[in-house]
């Protein structure tokens, strides 16, 4: 057991002083000057500040949630379109991939750094190119008549058509 000197001397000095009593019991003017006093309108202070913070970020937070929320719905309504989407990305993939084998065909000198320079920037193209019908279908996707509009697509750039209307079935039940 330690002794009251023992304690005094392992004791860290005292440096905040915070006097809950009411009326006080602390004589402020009377601390050294590297104790920070508070009393309790020194806390009722600091409680209404964080209130207040606490109220601009919920109605920041308040402000957000309904756009969040249309996001979100969005989103979960453009999922049956994700087969389309995959579908079109692998079929550009493929004409991308099968025209790529031909160049090299063609050109066998290439060494690998033209080849990866060139297969590359044929993928870039190839997104490029593809990025406007994805964002454009994402959008037709949430309309009443989303199902005409993806059979559409699809007959447009040749992809199976079947799945697709089975999954949008699935989606408006």
């Amino acid at each position: 057991m330690l002794s009251a000197q023992a304690l005094q001397t392992t004791r860290p000095k005292l440096k905040v002083m915070i006097d809950l009593g009411v009326p006080r019991n602390v004589d402020a003017q009377t601390l050294p000057a590297d104790v920070t006093y508070y009393d309790i309108d020194h806390l009722t202070e600091i409680i209404a500040q964080n209130q207040q913070t606490k109220d601009a970020m919920m109605d920041a937070i308040a402000d957000n949630v309904p756009a969040a929320v249309n996001d979100f719905y969005v989103w979960q309504r453009q999922l049956h379109v994700v087969p389309v989407v995959r579908e079109l990305r692998e079929s550009a993939l493929s004409v991308e991939k099968n025209v790529y084998d031909s160049l090299l065909r063609k050109l066998p000198e290439l060494d690998a750094h033209q080849r990866k320079v060139i297969s590359k920037h044929m993928k870039s193209i190839i997104n490029q190119m593809i990025k406007g019908p994805i964002k454009e279908i994402k959008e037709l996707s949430v309309r009443d008549d989303a199902a005409l509009d993806l059979a559409f697509f699809c007959q447009i750039f040749g992809l199976a058509t079947d799945d697709v209307l089975q999954e949008d079935s699935h989606h408006e039940k």
